[in-house]
């Protein structure tokens, strides 16, 4: 018998519950690990479980009661189905049909994060991730998309925060050469090789993912 079986949310110590009946979604010693259960079922509700409009029949969110010190999510006051276009600036090649500001994915296990060795291969199963997502799937390329990014390594949670301008059906777009960057972010290659000409450390990336999984399965 499941004591909390019509609570909304359950979370349990499976190994001192395993019959899970001491429901542990009040317990304030784990805010952080709440918190980020409850952002990661944001994702998933407004990416992939439900493609209606908030506004019109509305796809019920996890309540966030509790932010930690330091991040820099917010809650979401609305539920796109595409991602939300962003006025074109004047700046010189500027060709983003939309940009989404930010997209957020969150690394798990993962023990030693330096961003000198790791980042580029983290970049990349980022941009995999993102174009995964159905609001995304037609944003770009991997390999070939322009955004701006920063990472956030707390514990064992890597996040990344990207900032991506998107194409057409998978068309090429750019920033531009004038695009001004958000503060704390850095600009990936792709913008770097485009302002100057010049596209290197691409093949470090296989090397790197090598790392990661050893990174994350140990």
């Amino acid at each position: 018998i499941y004591t909390n079986s019509l609570a909304e949310e359950q979370i349990y110590n499976l190994n001192s519950d395993p019959n899970e009946q001491n429901n542990k979604i009040t317990a304030k010693g784990i805010k952080d690990d709440i918190f980020d259960f409850r952002v990661k079922m944001i994702d998933y509700i407004l990416n992939i479980a439900c493609d209606v409009s908030y506004t019109t029949i509305g796809c019920k969110l996890p309540s966030v009661t509790y932010i930690p010190s330091g991040s820099i999510w917010s809650e979401p006051t609305s539920m796109p189905t595409t991602p939300i276009p962003t006025p074109s600036p004047t700046f010189g090649g500027y060709s983003c049909i939309n940009v989404i500001n930010p997209y957020q994915q969150t690394f798990r296990k993962v023990q030693y994060f330096d961003e000198m060795i790791d980042g580029l291969g983290y970049l990349q199963l980022g941009e995999v991730q993102f174009l995964s997502k159905p609001a995304y799937d037609e944003c770009g390329i991997s390999g070939q998309l322009e955004y701006f990014y920063k990472f956030r390594h707390i514990g064992k949670l890597l996040d990344l925060f990207m900032i991506v301008c998107c194409g057409e059906n998978n068309a090429l777009a750019s920033f531009g050469s004038n695009y001004p960057i958000p503060t704390g972010y850095e600009p990936n290659q792709i913008i770097q090789a485009n302002l100057v000409g010049v596209d290197d450390g691409i093949d470090d990336i296989i090397p790197q993912r090598n790392k990661i999984i050893r990174n994350i399965l140990f």
